[in-house]
């Protein structure tokens, strides 16, 4: 009888870390590591709300079939759960202080606050500099950002030609998911692809005008030194003291 109950408490005092190492492994901090990470306010694609801010980390409540659990955590605005799909997040192991970031974004104008993403619904009206929290975006197929926020305990969407534009600086965690060659720089510009895009081709454009002024000034000098002008002919002019 001995022998028996020493053989149970054995085993039971195994189980221990296993029971532990799953409750640790569930209130853990996972990293988002792409712009397009998704949270959904349910598990399943249908309940999409919008796009995570790249670096920032997600708290995991609880681990699911095909999804994650997880809280995010902004300072200075209500907390928020939901559902991220498990492939999709990142265990970097680092120490996490401010894991969501904290950000206030203003109205630019008298603007429609929505309910959906499409900006369809108008829950109510919003006037200038009125304060929001910023939780993530939404990218719509006309390449329209809308922001999803809240205001006053409501939450919704907003246009992003309706905010004062604004800049999200990188988590300050060291990006060890990207080789050093990739690491991009540590603050996102709220300024359109299409900026960019103009921007490059502009840039582009002059280098080539310059290097074709160059290439037409070395032919004109090699011409020249191969080709020198011709001395210009001397002339006789009539003089009366040349016949005397």
């Amino acid at each position: 009888m001995k022998k028996l109950l020493l053989l149970i408490s054995i085993i039971l005092i195994s189980f221990i870390p296993v029971f532990s190492a799953n409750a640790i492994s569930e209130t853990r901090y996972l990293r988002v590591i792409n712009s397009e990470t998704a949270f959904y306010s349910d598990e399943n694609d249908e309940s999409f709300l919008f796009y995570l801010p790249y670096t920032y980390y997600v708290k995991v409540i609880k681990i699911k079939e095909n999804y994650l659990h997880v809280e995010l955590l902004p300072e200075n605005a209500p907390s928020l759960d939901g559902y991220v799909k498990k492939n999709d997040l990142y265990e970097d192991g680092q120490e996490v202080v401010s894991p969501y970031p904290s950000l206030t974004i203003k109205t630019l104008n008298d603007c429609a606050f929505y309910k959906d993403k499409y900006c369809s619904n108008a829950m109510t009206y919003l006037f200038k500099d009125r304060s929001l929290n910023y939780y993530g975006y939404y990218k719509s197929g006309e390449n329209q950002f809308v922001y999803f926020v809240s205001y006053n305990g409501k939450l919704g969407y907003v246009k992003e030609s309706d905010v004062i534009p604004f800049d999200i600086v990188h988590h300050p965690n060291v990006l060890t998911f990207l080789e050093e060659s990739d690491i991009a720089p540590e603050t996102v510009s709220t300024f359109s692809p299409e900026e960019s895009e103009d921007y490059t081709n502009n840039h582009e454009t002059l280098k080539l005008v310059i290097v074709i002024l160059l290439m037409l000034a070395g032919a004109l000098a090699l011409f020249i030194a191969i080709f020198p002008k011709k001395p210009k002919k001397e002339e006789n002019y009539y003089d009366e003291n040349d016949f005397f």
